[in-house]
């Protein structure tokens, strides 16, 4: 007597790594925990393309930020700057910007 097991197939699998992931998110949480509080605006911006500050895009905004902005932060986080806060370009601010990123030297307003 013979025993038919059938067709045999295998779905597979994959198995990922998501510890860096995970000690991504935590590092920005240990931030925002650090800047919601504070009483002054504060974002985080990133400057993917040094050759055009206006390429600066905002990453992280504490609530003063939000404010100062008259946006929520769902309104403001990946956008870039020059769209969040219409006229800065004319007034020179992204290239200020862009020179501190590059260069780690504040400017006065």
């Amino acid at each position: 007597m013979a025993i038919d097991l059938g067709k045999r197939e295998d779905d597979g699998g994959v198995m990922v790594d998501i510890t860096e992931h995970r000690e991504a998110e935590a590092k920005v949480r240990q931030y925002a925990d650090m800047v919601e509080p504070l009483q002054m605006a504060l974002m985080v911006a990133h400057l993917p393309d040094p050759d055009h500050p206006t390429s600066l895009v905002i990453l992280a905004a504490n609530p003063k930020a939000c404010a100062l902005a008259r946006r929520s932060a769902a309104e403001v986080i990946g956008r870039r700057a020059i769209d969040v806060f219409p006229g800065i370009e004319e007034a020179g601010l992204p290239a200020l910007m862009a020179n501190v990123i590059a260069t780690g030297e504040a400017f006065d307003l």
